[in-house]
């Protein structure tokens, strides 16, 4: 009977260990869709867990950049990720000269800061990046005594991020397009500093030809008095269209947060990657937060439920854009290479392509999480394409012939 116990006792093991892996790599098999994963993931989305993360950044007490607790903060960031399997995660210094007037002091300062990176590289094209992040650092008007909790900035923005990674790992995702988590440093002083966190980093980037296929940026998303009716700023700097549609998608889709687009903020950390031409969007909560940068800006006064609804957007992009792995490039550096013309746009039934270089022109459509939905081989100046079988949405269109590739963004209504 003993015997038949431990039999019983170990064929049960064996069993849940299976349906354990069953549901942690389900996400893996054909049987599931974009949409089914995406709604697997944020569903594993814990406020508990968000709270913990900004819990044990406020305990800091602050995390202004010029105090010696810096580097402490930037490691126990990358013990973090590591903690949670990102064993590749680094520590990315830099030199940073502050020049900071604050009432009757005028502080001149060299320091080292300190971005920390995290990386779930792609399987098919480890070169192509989406990055998610927010900044460490934090600044209130007490800051010269020494408290800057900044819970909701941007303490939110930093957890946002590694709850996404938390949940990777824990998933055994496996992008197609590699993902980065990126603490930033050194984001408040932005004005008063000759570099920041993101800066850095995006003009190494932008010198190093590395294909970011967009950053999304949290940076305060965790105030929010309402129980409901929860709405979000999403910043767009101009040439930015592409980003904005496809987080308002997402941002539709899967949370029941409504979108608004707000000017661009030109002090955030979004703004260096515009610069550089890279594809940005900087998400905010939509309600002022009256404790901004003051020694109020803490765990209890924010609203954890309405951050894990804040972070559900960026899950949802990561899972879209990494998953889309055709290899196309949304920042500057691509360009237009074939004389054709596609209109109306936005359509509704049929769109019309001209190919003024009269040679044999491929035509893919794909939506806007990649999926394959169109093919055809052009071969006339003036092609009419019947679209009314497609949905209404977003969607990418890829046409190539001898002479390159070009992409475009088509908008069915």
């Amino acid at each position: 009977m003993k015997n038949f116990i431990l039999l019983f006792l170990l064929i049960y093991s064996l069993n849940l260990t299976a349906q354990n892996n069953y549901f942690k790599n389900k996400a893996d098999t054909k049987d599931f869709s974009i949409d089914s994963i995406i709604n697997i993931y944020i569903n594993e989305i814990k406020p508990d867990s968000i709270r913990n993360t900004i819990q044990s950044l406020q305990s800091y007490t602050t995390r202004f950049m010029l105090e010696p607790n810096r580097k402490n903060i930037a490691i126990s960031l990358k013990d973090k990720f590591i903690s949670m399997g990102y064993l590749n995660t680094v520590i990315d210094s830099f030199i940073v000269i502050t020049n900071f007037i604050y009432g009757p002091f005028n502080i001149q300062d060299t320091t080292w800061q300190y971005n920390v990176i995290a990386t779930l590289e792609g399987s098919l094209y480890p070169d192509s990046i989406c990055i998610a992040g927010g900044h460490y650092d934090s600044f209130s008007d007490s800051i010269l005594v020494g408290k800057a909790p900044g819970a909701d900035d941007d303490a939110s923005g930093v957890s946002a991020a590694i709850e996404i990674a938390r949940i990777f790992k824990m998933m055994n995702y496996q992008p197609k397009l590699t993902i980065k988590f990126i603490a930033f440093a050194a984001e408040e002083l932005m004005g008063f500093s000759d570099e920041s966190g993101s800066s850095y980093y995006a003009k190494n980037a932008y010198a190093n030809n590395e294909k970011i296929k967009f950053f999304a940026n949290n940076d305060m998303i965790s105030y929010n008095r309402s129980i409901s009716n929860w709405e979000s700023k999403f910043h767009c700097f101009t040439g930015m269209s592409w980003i904005r549609d496809f987080a308002y998608s997402m941002c539709i889709d899967y949370t029941s947060i409504t979108p608004d687009t707000a000017t661009h903020n030109p002090w955030g950390d979004s703004h260096p990657f515009w610069q550089q031409g890279f594809q940005t969007l900087h998400f905010e909560e939509y309600e002022f937060n009256p404790n901004y940068h003051t020694v109020f800006d803490v765990v209890d006064s924010i609203n954890i439920d309405y951050c894990a609804e804040m972070t559900k957007i960026t899950m949802a992009m990561l899972i879209s854009g990494a998953q889309f792995y055709t290899g196309i490039d949304e920042n500057h550096k691509s360009g237009i290479q074939i004389n054709v013309k596609l209109y109306p746009n936005p359509a509704t039934d049929r769109i019309t392509i001209d190919n003024a270089e009269n040679q044999n022109l491929n035509i893919s459509v794909y939506t806007i999480v990649g999926d394959f939905v169109l093919q055809k081989v052009l071969t006339n100046n003036k092609n009419i394409i019947d679209i009314s079988s497609l949905s209404k949405g977003i969607y990418i269109i890829r046409l190539t012939n001898t002479n390159g590739t070009m992409l475009q963004k088509l908008i069915i209504e």
